[in-house]
């Protein structure tokens, strides 16, 4: 929980290991550093003495800093996390067959991208399309922040809408980065909106498309908004190279 008070003595432990005394206030900002934590999973314990009581929390943490990785289930977003490799430094995730990376059902917050190094989050599927899930569900109360460095690609659906991304009453924000060859088997092959709002001010949707079918009305191949949807795009935001039957960049069927 948060606390504001700032006379809050805060220390923090590693696997047993204390490595802060004595902090003050709400913010505590630990660096991890191989050198020191060589391992990739270990326990962090918070602890708060707070007029003469002691509380404390663990959590089990990974570190993701470079290289490449397949999870085998989907990743439910609840708190706020960033993934933001450093200059030099890649991060690659894979998803398995037919299910998103990341899940945010109903609230937290996730940012991709932003600190120098390069993020990729894959679907896997260049050849044939496979599946029914788009690689990031933002519900309500999420929000997702896409910044400069990452790259969202190669989920083609053979079911279901949004290849890339999918909006269920969240925040999306999108400031650089990329969203590639995607495809939605009905709507939207980059993104679909059906209710919550998509900004972008920058990056690019490149080269995605909703089913080319040239006797029905399946549309957006860049994004398509529907329902109480709103798609907002301005500054140096491009999109390029998509295609559908309706709408080869943007299908609004309802929304804004």
């Amino acid at each position: 929980a948060e606390i504001s008070d700032n006379t809050i003595w805060w220390k923090l432990s590693v696997d047993g290991t204390s490595v802060g005394q004595d902090r003050t206030g709400s913010n505590y900002k630990f660096t991890f550093t191989d050198a020191v934590y060589p391992t990739d999973t270990y326990v962090l314990t918070v602890y708060a003495y707070v007029s003469g009581y002691l509380y404390s929390e663990s959590f089990t943490v990974s570190k993701i800093s470079s290289g490449s990785s397949v999870i085998d289930k989907p990743i439910t977003i609840n708190r706020p996390v960033t993934i933001a490799p450093g200059t030099g430094e890649n991060v690659i995730i894979t998803a398995g067959v037919d299910q998103p990376i990341f899940n945010m059902p109903g609230g937290g917050e996730l940012t991709l991208g932003g600190g120098g190094g390069t993020v990729t989050i894959d679907g896997g599927e260049i050849s044939a399309p496979n599946g029914s899930s788009s690689l990031i569900t933002v519900g309500t109360a999420g929000t997702l922040y896409i910044k400069e460095n990452t790259t969202i690609q190669n989920n083609r659906l053979s079911a279901g809408n949004g290849g890339g991304i999918t909006v269920k009453g969240g925040t999306v924000e999108m400031t650089g980065g990329t969203i590639t060859k995607c495809q939605g088997e009905n709507f939207g092959g980059g993104v679909y909106i059906t209710s919550g709002i998509f900004t972008r001010s920058g990056g690019t949707i490149d080269n995605c498309f909703a089913t080319f079918r040239t006797n029905d009305t399946r549309g957006g191949g860049g994004v398509t908004v529907s329902g109480a949807g709103t798609f907002n795009m301005s500054g140096n935001a491009t999109i390029q190279n998509c295609r559908a039957r309706m709408g080869g960049g943007v299908y609004v069927s309802r929304g804004t």
